[in-house]
């Protein structure tokens, strides 16, 4: 990735927001191993999504965090357009609805008719829809195909003897799958 200091990248910027073409050419050339990474990133936790819209929409993220960069934010641009790109990606994925990063009894309950006395606004209930269609691919993406077997059917309220049944294991092997996958998801939340 090509180094710019200062008063080149803000010299850049400001040609891509007049509209000059060549200047966005030359920053989408000096941020495209940020922009291909942050698309394979993404690919790896969501296998199902579209690489080449994945792509499209990465690009066009960078477009827009360079309109929208303020030098007066604190941060580098690289780090805004990191940011910006990763945001991207995660709405472009949440509005295609492909469901591979989702928990099925999850997904019920977040497409569910709002109760009577639930009086949120549609915008807050997007938001917390987003918010947790984001963690599921983040579960989605930190677990083995065992650990998120075993989660998944804890979380829907089955015991360890059920699950060992249902998945031909151990009632141990259960166990320690469970305690594998809590203590990944205690890392993924920070605690």
């Amino acid at each position: 990735m090509e180094n710019f200091d200062q008063n080149a990248l803000s010299s850049l910027l400001k040609s891509v927001r007049l509209g000059e073409d060549a200047a966005f050419e030359r920053l989408l050339s000096a941020y495209r191993p940020l922009v291909a990474s942050s698309v394979h990133r993404f690919m790896t936790r969501c296998p199902e999504a579209d690489e080449r819209e994945m792509e499209q929409e990465a690009t066009l993220a960078l477009y827009r965090a360079a309109l929208r960069y303020s030098p007066d934010k604190k941060v580098t641009f690289g780090l805004f357009a990191e940011v910006c790109i990763h945001h991207a990606l995660t709405s472009r994925f949440l509005r295609r609805r492909q469901s591979v990063c989702s928990l099925e009894q999850w997904q019920d309950d977040a497409h569910a008719a709002p109760a009577a006395e639930d009086v949120r606004s549609g915008e807050e209930r997007l938001i917390e829809q987003e918010s947790l269609e984001s963690l599921r691919c983040e579960i989605r993406g930190v677990l083995s195909e065992l650990e998120y077997s075993v989660f998944i059917r804890y979380a829907g309220g089955d015991n360890a003897a059920s699950i060992a049944r249902e998945l031909h294991m151990t009632v141990k092997a259960v166990g320690n799958a469970r305690t594998r996958a809590l203590r990944k998801l205690r890392v993924l939340l920070g605690e």
